[in-house]
């Protein structure tokens, strides 16, 4: 797309024990997209329909705040990147946090979790599948 996707297939609700403990979201993501380019990620709160407070990179002039970036090479290959960011709870409530990624050649390609670009099914490495997943785990204040 040209601006943040959702990908539901990341979607995590999560209640915090205290406002003062510290959460440790972590993410692998497999991923390819068809046009063979960049594409940025980041973690974001569904529920409060906001960007996660150093979750994302600073605000420097007019460049997209992302968690992480990835990049895939060729049309048949796909990259494994690794997203972490430590995360403030701002409530003891459910809170639905999810990953969004932007692709940077924007509408009419495709982006893929755990499948190469074309989605070819060979026994190459070049096609193999791999697993994406999301993780979220709290530490007490005073632990870190």
């Amino acid at each position: 797309g040209t601006n943040w996707n959702e990908w539901t297939e990341f979607r995590l609700t999560y209640t915090a024990a205290s406002t003062s403990n510290r959460l440790l979201f972590m993410a692998q993501i497999v991923h390819a997209n068809t046009s063979a380019t960049s594409t940025i990620f980041k973690f974001y709160n569904n529920t409060a329909s906001a960007d996660i407070t150093g979750a994302i990179g600073d605000a420097d002039g007019s460049r997209p705040r992302c968690t992480g970036r990835g990049h895939n090479n060729s049309t048949s290959w796909a990259g494994t990147h690794y997203l972490q960011a430590w995360v403030t709870p701002i409530n003891t409530s459910a809170n639905e946090y999810t990953i969004q990624a932007w692709n940077h050649n924007g509408s009419g390609n495709t982006m893929r979790i755990n499948s190469n670009s074309n989605n070819a099914d060979s026994g190459t490495t070049d096609n193999a599948r791999g697993v994406s997943q999301f993780t979220i785990m709290e530490f007490q204040s005073g632990i870190l």
